[in-house]
């Protein structure tokens, strides 16, 4: 049997819930489309989190992509890490760092 559950509106619709709001897809995933205007997630006290089994993609189709933190920008991918905060730029591996340029310029700060 084939249920689907539609909510259409003219107008801006406007849902407040106090105790959390819990959406569970047995099947077919779950997307977020805009035609128009942008689409913003905020956590006003808290974290946000994207958890995957499999892959996580962020694309930009025809702009840039900007991550921005106030403190610090870390990515750490089996022991490597490449970090970014205050204090300077840090890479650390347990394994081989290698840089590959046709150009390399050092300049002092």
């Amino acid at each position: 049997m084939n249920h689907r559950a539609h909510l259409h509106s003219v107008y801006l619709p406007n849902l407040t819930v106090q105790n959390g709001i819990r959406v569970f897809v047995q099947t077919g995933g779950i997307k977020h489309y805009t035609a128009k205007d942008d689409i913003e997630l905020q956590a006003q006290d808290g974290q946000i989190k994207h958890i995957a089994k499999d892959n996580i993609e962020i694309i930009s189709t025809e702009g840039k992509i900007q991550i921005t933190s106030p403190t610090q920008l870390s990515i750490n991918i089996c022991g490597s890490e490449f970090k970014m905060n205050e204090q300077g730029v840090f890479i650390t591996t347990p394994g081989v760092f290698q840089v590959k340029s046709n150009e390399k310029v050092m300049e002092g700060g």
